[in-house]
């Protein structure tokens, strides 16, 4: 009866053991998860802020205070994406890059829809979306950025 008492023993150590190592490989890996994810949003919410800025002065040189005209929106348009490529493509960037760019009369029934659809790794990707108004403008930006196999 004394062997399986001290078997038993020796077992619950043993339990008790790796059941603690466990707990602390797990602690260590969420806290690994935590930073990891803690770095990855303040890119993000950098990133956000740099294209947001980019749009609205790109907003502001192509429009600014101008009124509304159907048949300045295609120059606007190309314009608009022109300057928001060019500035975002600048630095580093290895990502693909995606601009969509809608303006519309800013009227008191404004109505309005676009749609975009992606699909990508969100550890990596990032969407970002813009609106600028003025008196008789309103204009919309999405930057989608997709990482590809050869990014840095």
């Amino acid at each position: 009866m004394s062997e399986t008492a001290s078997i038993t023993e020796n077992s619950t150590a043993a339990e008790s053991e790796f059941t603690s190592k466990n707990e602390k490989l797990l602690k260590a890996l969420i806290e690994k998860k935590k930073e990891k994810l803690k770095k990855k949003t303040l890119f993000q919410n950098a990133d956000e802020k740099a294209v947001d800025s980019i749009v609205q002065k790109t907003f502001e040189s192509v429009i600014g205070t101008t009124q509304y005209s159907p048949l300045k929106t295609s120059d606007w348009m190309s314009k608009m994406i022109q300057k928001i490529s060019k500035a975002l493509t600048k630095g580093d960037e290895t990502r693909k890059l995606l601009i969509h760019c809608t303006i519309c009369s800013r009227t008191d029934e404004l109505s309005i829809c676009s749609a975009n659809m992606c699909s990508w790794d969100t550890s990596k990707d990032v969407a970002v979306y813009s609106e600028w108004t003025s008196k008789t403008v309103f204009g919309a930006v999405q930057v989608f950025f997709i990482t590809h196999r050869y990014s840095k």
